[in-house]
């Protein structure tokens, strides 16, 4: 996923600019990137973190690429359907240097089914921080909750 190269303070002018970018690259995360994946193939989840990346995953901790693409792996088949998306750039985290949005906090709310069981709702919130030195994104913290 591309950065957003609005600067930090396009809000300040009226315009709305910043949010609509930021608006634009969750949804881009959430149904063309995280979930697809989830959903075709979650051996490679893991992907998205890197070692000091951090899910709750209802109410259980886990850390680190390794513990994290075991559990993955773990899970069952999952169909996930997005509802509603929400996003904001979170301020204090740009990237050093540069007028990019360095980090995004992105919700995403909807159905999960896993297996063939009965579609369950659920909630996860991603810290989506960028990669120093690069125009791509990690999930730095994830907390997922079934409803």
């Amino acid at each position: 996923m591309n950065t957003v190269s609005a600067p930090v303070d396009a809000l300040s002018g009226g315009g709305n600019v910043l949010v609509e970018h930021t608006a634009r690259a969750a949804e881009t995360f959430v149904k063309d990137f995280y979930y697809h994946v989830a959903d075709s193939a979650k051996y490679e989840l893991y992907r998205f973190y890197r070692d000091d990346s951090i899910i709750i995953w209802n109410g259980t901790p886990k850390k680190g690429v390794a513990s994290l693409n075991e559990f993955f792996k773990q899970l069952p088949p999952t169909k996930h359907t997005i509802t509603s998306i929400d996003s904001h750039p979170i301020a204090g985290l740009e990237e050093s240097g540069g007028s990019g949005v360095g980090a995004l906090l992105v919700t995403a709310v909807g159905s999960v089914v896993y297996a063939s069981d009965a579609p369950r709702g659920f909630s996860q919130s991603f810290l989506l921080l960028q990669e120093t030195g690069k125009t791509t994104f990690y999930i730095l913290s994830d907390t997922f909750r079934l409803n």
